[in-house]
């Protein structure tokens, strides 16, 4: 019989889990798992929270050793939640427990205060050479954390173990040797110098995965997810080298436009992305499709960009670092739904968070502002006086947010919120009866 000890995880842990249901033991224990099959816990604090650790995938074991060791808490730790950004914070946080770091102020950036979580860890990071900050005088805790970023400190990290316990952990690289190590990735020259060497290291220990096509995207701001499962590679797993460099690809100086019709792994990496971020593309198959372009749409207004539904080199500046949309107002737990007149998005909120940005076309001569209600729900085409209209949901008697046909870039509609019909099901599928939908124009822009 598998014994399972009893775990802590947050239920925003768990709303950002990507399908993943894992918890994080919040005081040691031993961890088994049956070679097959899934073993499922409950947790003390809410008996009704079942926690289901899946063998052999790496972020469940990331979470369950981290914590074990300490490193990363899901019980305790704020901000855990595997989709969303892993923040340079977060990161000095991880390393300063996974090498022991003493606790001491951060007195050298004024934008980590007394009551920042990061304040005793990320001070003692910089002064032991692991991270550094953006200026003289800012460490930007809250900014997304680069795949570059992380892989250098994180190398930087294992650099200053090997040196204070004598252990050679294989963690450095002669110069000729570095871009050996970088010959396999097509963006190696986009990888800023000062990590080069790391990205090397990290590439060499296996701490990234092989890259598809040969795509690093250094710039890349990694989930929190995919950071845990560096963090656990690197200090719960035996660090072993690859034994041979990569076959040597050509080197590219910039990213390729994506537009419809585009394949290939970076259109995969662009739909997951988008998904991620609330930005719906559908399933993910490599392919830019209509629905894809949709979903740039979304992103490019919400972004406050030209809207071109083509990815772009402004576009891939912007998606490297790109977050989550944030609701404009905050209102009350439940759902909700957000009408921006002004960039031509919606967007649908549960507890405060959103969980779907949609492109939209609103009202030709305006759509009628203020706080509605959701009166219908239903599923395919409905008759009206201006002809049929997909899987409405009326939220005033003549308005209804709906599918169309036609869901130009700027207003269009007769005073309803048009929607690619393709996701309109979608939108019926997260709405409920009476749930509040506030149209406004954002005058933020």
């Amino acid at each position: 019989m598998t014994h399972v000890p009893v775990c802590r995880v947050t239920r925003r842990a768990l709303a950002f889990g990507a399908g993943l249901v894992v918890a994080a033991c919040l005081f040691g224990g031993a961890v088994a798992l049956a070679e097959t099959g899934s073993t499922t816990a409950t947790t003390a604090a809410d008996p009704e929270l079942s926690v289901s650790i899946e063998p052999g995938d790496d972020y469940s074991a990331a979470v369950l050793e981290l914590g074990f060791y300490g490193i990363a808490n899901a019980g305790a730790d704020p901000y855990f939640s595997a989709g969303a950004a892993a923040t340079r914070e977060q990161l000095a946080v991880y390393l300063a427990r996974a090498v022991g770091l003493q606790d001491g102020p951060t007195l050298a950036f004024g934008d980590v205060g007394a009551a920042s979580w990061g304040y005793k860890k990320i001070g003692p990071v910089c002064d032991a050479g692991l991270m550094q900050g953006t200026s003289s005088g800012t460490f930007s805790p809250d900014v997304p954390v680069s795949r570059q970023e992380a892989a250098s400190a994180i190398v930087a990290a294992l650099r200053y173990k090997s040196e204070r316990s004598g252990t050679d952990l294989g963690v450095s690289l002669e110069a000729s040797q570095v871009s050996d190590w970088l010959g396999g990735f097509q963006d190696r020259d986009l990888i800023g110098y000062q990590y080069s060497s790391g990205v090397a290291v990290a590439y060499r220990l296996g701490l990234f995965d092989d890259p598809a096509d040969g795509w690093l995207l250094p710039r890349l701001g990694m989930s929190h997810q995919e950071l845990l499962v560096m963090l656990y590679r690197a200090f719960a797993l035996p660090l072993v080298s690859k034994s041979a460099t990569p076959a040597m690809v050509p080197a590219v100086d910039s990213y390729p436009d994506l537009s419809k019709g585009a394949k290939g792994s970076l259109v995969l990496l662009l739909q997951e992305r988008l998904n991620t971020m609330t930005y719906f593309t559908g399933k993910p198959d490599g392919k830019y499709s209509s629905q894809t372009r949709d979903a740039v749409y979304a992103f490019q207004k919400y972004q406050r960009m030209k809207r071109t539904g083509v990815v772009d080199g402004t576009v891939w500046d912007a998606f490297w670092t790109a977050t989550n949309p944030v609701p404009v107002y905050v209102g009350d737990y439940g759902k909700r739904v957000e009408v921006d007149l002004t960039r031509q998005v919606m967007m649908l909120i549960t507890d405060n968070k959103v969980v779907m940005t949609v492109h939209v076309s609103t009202g030709r001569y305006g759509t009628p502002t203020g706080n509605w209600r959701t009166r219908t729900l239903s599923h395919g085409w409905r008759p009206t006086s201006l002809g049929p209209i997909y899987s409405p949901s009326y939220f005033m008697p003549k308005n209804a947010i709906h599918g169309y046909p036609s869901v130009p870039l700027y207003p269009a509609s007769h005073g309803c919120v048009r929607t690619p019909i393709w996701i309109q099901d979608e939108v019926v599928d997260e709405l409920v009866m009476d749930e509040l939908v506030h149209v406004f124009y954002n005058k933020a822009d």
